[in-house]
């Protein structure tokens, strides 16, 4: 949908791959605590293997609270951007030009 919310929660943004050095179990880690004080949603959007995050989110129990997304085009991650309340980056490694 051209200019709207991608979904209708009150979301944190992450857009990477889903490699290890990514960092994403961290994320849920906090995402965990933050769900205690603050009903918001955690939106994963990035390409790669899943597997071991599903699993994570699985046993956190937050299967409900995190929506991960893959093959996106450019214009609909710029619409993730454009309405999350918060965008997040917990990558411990950037490779650049490597």
């Amino acid at each position: 949908v051209h200019g709207h919310a991608p979904i209708s929660d009150d979301y944190i943004l992450c857009v990477n791959s889903f490699k290890p050095t990514k960092n994403h179990i961290t994320l849920l880690r906090a995402y965990e605590e933050i769900r205690k004080e603050i009903p918001i949603k955690l939106v994963l959007i990035g390409y790669g293997k899943t597997e071991n995050i599903r699993k994570k989110i699985h046993e956190m129990n937050l299967d409900d609270e995190v929506l991960i997304l893959q093959g996106l085009t450019d214009e609909e991650i710029n619409l993730f951007y454009r309405f999350a309340k918060l965008f997040v980056n917990t990558s411990l490694f950037e490779g650049f030009g490597k």
